[in-house]
């Protein structure tokens, strides 16, 4: 059987990017102009490629890492968040979908920032001038924060100091 990926790049050291020839899946083949390209048939045969290409144990880490990150991790935060707004703080579910959409809205501007970033620099800086921004800005609601935080930890040792006397 034919190999499913040949790797048709140049070995030499010195070519640029636009010399290399891309990598070219067989399957079923396609003429674009003169070169023959395929498409991939299906995510396991992409598997299969990949795994031959670097080897079966980083593709099953990636796999294993990412699903442990990113489905465990996920569901329990939302678990941990439904309860929290709905037994703890008693809200309505519909009530409750409005404030994790208004607290999803930094995800959702965030390829726009990072488009921003790279298209508008400062100072000839890309990130710096707005990480530092962003940095200066956090800082005041961060001390407010504190500052509730103290008082109600104050607060709260006040309470049970007066009940030990």
């Amino acid at each position: 059987m034919e190999s499913l990926l040949t790797s048709r790049i140049s070995s030499s050291e010195n070519t640029t990017e636009d010399e290399k020839e891309p990598i070219v899946f067989s399957g079923v083949p396609k003429e674009i102009g003169s070169q023959r390209v395929a498409y991939l048939p299906s995510p396991l045969t992409w598997f299969r490629v990949l795994s031959r290409e670097t080897h079966w144990s980083f593709v099953y880490g990636v796999i294993v890492v990412y699903g442990i990150s990113q489905g465990f991790g996920g569901g329990a935060g939302r678990v941990s968040v439904e309860y929290y707004w709905k037994d703890v703080q008693k809200v309505q579910p519909s009530a409750a979908q409005v404030y994790q959409g208004i607290a999803s809205i930094p995800w959702i501007v965030k390829p726009l920032w990072g488009l921003l970033t790279d298209v508008l620099p400062m100072a000839g800086y890309r990130r710096r001038p707005y990480l530092i921004f962003a940095g200066k800005g956090n800082f005041p609601s961060y001390f407010i924060f504190l500052l509730f935080s103290l008082s109600y930890h104050l607060q709260f040792l006040k309470i049970h100091l007066a009940t030990l006397v």
